[in-house]
């Protein structure tokens, strides 16, 4: 299982020496040992939580039923928590860090969505110039075909429309994460799924279509709630429902789109399973919803 790249957990240990050394043998296959709280003395469970921790061991604090038992399980030092008090966890909601140059491209594609002046959004910009001279160095790289050169966002708005500016700085958002593989992955995904959903629309949909698509990977970009990324950013209802709980039409194509991206996922992980000797490719596979069933 191991040479699979299952990760294994020991399941309720009692923090008894006697059991400590029944399953000593297993130690070294073990990757989660998960501590009942309510059933050991707290003193003598911070002892073994610190030994297996010094072996590598993420060690999990289970039936955490109260908000008390979670904050002392945090003040012992626990890796991870189970339990009914987090059924109904409290929501955090957090803003997208206003320094970083996705979420300063996400404010320009914002001004440009709400029609605000050429000139605002120029005086926005000139506050990023790095940002600024990244973007006109990816607007005029070859790969775009742009006809033109351009020197200026003023520039870009004039010349490709605001509609069409606003699409050159969704790729580029994902564009600006694609030097390793997982934002590779990403970027392709995401316009993959943007041509998608415009070839299943109307003419008088496209743009919605594609805008759908292509902000629909953004919470996976910014690794953030999608509720709190669009909360500044003037969408249309119809892709607010669609990215946010797949509602409406456009929302009912984005879900077969992502259920046929997970069929194909399922499939080359299968056929190719024996191959595979990481844990990271599960737990990938999982967290997209996708169970593998079939060796």
């Amino acid at each position: 299982a191991k040479k699979l790249g299952f990760e294994i957990a020991l399941d309720d240990f009692d923090c008894r020496k006697e059991t400590f050394k029944r399953y000593l043998p297993l130690m070294p296959f073990l990757d989660f040992i998960k501590f009942d709280i309510r059933e050991m003395d707290e003193s003598v469970a911070v002892k073994f939580l610190k030994h297996f921790q010094k072996e590598k061991k993420r060690v999990i604090a289970e039936k955490v039923e109260i908000i008390e038992e979670y904050h002392e399980a945090m003040r012992d030092g626990y890796d991870l928590f189970q339990g009914f008090y987090f059924k109904k966890p409290e929501i955090l909601e957090v803003e997208v860090p206003a320094q970083t140059a996705k979420s300063t491209v996400l404010h320009i594609i914002s001004l440009i969505k709400d029609d605000k002046e050429v000139e605002e959004i120029e005086r926005y910009a000139r506050n990023q110039p790095d940002l600024v001279y990244n973007l006109l160095k990816y607007l005029n790289s070859p790969d775009l075909n742009i006809p033109e050169q351009v020197n200026s966002l003023k520039h870009a708005l004039t010349m490709l429309g605001r509609d069409r500016l606003m699409r050159w700085l969704l790729m580029y958002l994902y564009a600006e994460s694609a030097g390793d593989p997982v934002g590779e992955a990403l970027m392709k995904t995401a316009l993959g799924r943007a041509a998608l959903m415009e070839e299943a629309v109307a003419t008088s949909e496209k743009d919605r279509a594609y805008l759908t698509g292509m902000f629909s990977l953004l919470d996976v970009l910014f690794e953030t709630p999608m509720e709190v990324i669009i909360r500044g950013v003037p969408l249309e209802k119809e892709i607010v429902q669609a990215v946010t709980n797949r509602g409406g039409e456009l929302g009912k194509i984005l879900e077969k789109i992502e259920l046929d991206e997970k069929k194909r996922l399922k499939e080359i992980v299968e056929r190719n399973f024996t191959n595979l000797h990481t844990g990271d490719i599960i737990q990938m596979l999982r967290k997209n919803g996708v169970m593998i069933t079939e060796i």
